[in-house]
């Protein structure tokens, strides 16, 4: 029982984070980007979250929970750098413009 408390504390403290830190993303790429350039990473968040979707739904339903925490975390990590290299070039992107 101590287990399972323990997994459900670890999983809404790291859904927090992840949401915050799409947040904090967020403001900063409006803030520094045209509204252009932000529909674009909307467009391509959207999919990337289409993508891992899909990736695991065909993942779960082969029934392996370990090979799933695996693919969440690597999806996790994909998507985080994909923002910050899509804030970098839309910040590149703004400066070379000016």
């Amino acid at each position: 029982m101590a287990t399972v408390k323990k997994d459900a504390i670890y999983g809404i403290f790291d859904q927090g984070l992840i949401s915050l830190s799409k947040l904090g993303i967020d403001f900063l790429l409006i803030k520094l980007t045209s509204k252009e350039n932000y529909g674009l990473y909307g467009i391509g968040f959207a999919a990337i979250l289409l993508c891992v979707g899909v990736a695991n739904a065909l993942i779960t339903s082969h029934g392996r929970a370990a090979d799933l925490m695996d693919l969440l975390a690597d999806a996790s990590a994909i998507i985080l750098t994909n923002r910050v290299a899509l804030l970098i070039r839309a910040n590149n992107h703004q400066i070379s413009s000016d």
